[in-house]
C-alpha cells in the first residue's frame, strides 16, 4: 500500500508539473527514479497514510447509509487496524 500511494504521489507531482511548466518539478516514471527519490516518496506516502489513521466524524457518519445503525466503535477499530497493517509494510 505504501508503494501504491507513493506512485500516486509521483503521478500527482507529474500532473502538477505538466500543468505548471517551469515550476521546477521534473516528470518521471517510477522505475527509473533514483532510490533516494523513491525513499522520499515512500516516506511521504507513509505520512499520508498515517494521517488517515483515525476516521473523521463525517467518515464515521457516512457508514449510517450502509449499516443503518451507528456501529462507530467497531468500524473505527477495523479502520485503524487496516491503516496500521498498511503502515507495517
Amino acid at each position: 500500500m505504501i508503494e501504491q500511494v507513493a506512485k500516486e504521489l509521483l503521478n500527482a507531482t507529474n500532473e502538477w508539473a505538466k500543468a505548471h511548466p517551469g515550476c521546477g518539478l521534473g516528470i518521471s516514471d517510477w522505475e527509473p527514479l533514483p532510490q533516494n527519490q523513491k525513499d522520499f516518496l515512500m516516506a511521504m506516502a507513509r505520512a499520508t497514510i498515517k494521517a488517515m489513521r483515525f476516521p473523521t466524524e463525517a467518515m464515521e457518519h457516512a457508514t449510517d447509509m450502509i449499516y443503518k445503525s451507528p456501529e462507530y466503535a467497531v468500524l473505527r477499530q477495523c479502520w485503524t487496524a487496516m491503516i496500521d497493517k498498511a503502515l507495517e509494510e
